[in-house]
């Protein structure tokens, strides 16, 4: 993490290159706001395992994963609004869940279902994909 005035300085220069020269460039940060200046797509990790990955004002604005809803959550704001949903802190010290989803011991959208399979990441939506078996921001498709 660099001071806001030098991240903003290098962050330009990459993105003059990557206009310039017509470059992809990989950008691995827990700065969302980084991720939405630099990225066209943007996919979020949790424990080492890809549980959304979508277009990055798509992402940002509309989640489908319950991680993503957190880190979201948990971004300081400068207005005085209160947090939706309390954000309560947890120390996950290598634990080894086996099978299932690896975000279940902190979603609040657990279901039984993610405690028994491990979701396979899935399109739910246009260009949006997540590794939930209870997705957020979801319009229910027809059959």
């Amino acid at each position: 993490m660099l001071d806001a005035s030098l991240r903003l300085s290098i962050l330009s220069l990459l993105m003059s290159l990557k206009t310039k020269r017509n470059l992809s460039v990989l950008l691995i940060t827990h700065d969302l706001a980084s991720a939405k200046f630099m990225s066209d797509r943007t996919a979020v990790m949790y424990r080492g395992k890809l549980v959304e990955i979508g277009k990055t004002m798509s992402l940002l604005t509309s989640p489908h994963h319950p991680y993503t809803e957190l880190i979201l959550e948990s971004t300081p704001r400068l207005t005085k609004e209160k947090l939706p949903h309390p954000v309560e802190p947890t120390v996950e010290e290598g634990k080894n869940y086996g099978r299932g989803c690896v975000f279940q011991p902190r979603c609040k959208y657990a279901t039984p279902n993610c405690v028994e399979a491990e979701p396979k990441l899935e399109g739910k939506s246009d260009f949006h994909w997540a590794a939930c078996y209870n997705p957020l921001n979801v319009e229910k498709r027809k059959p």
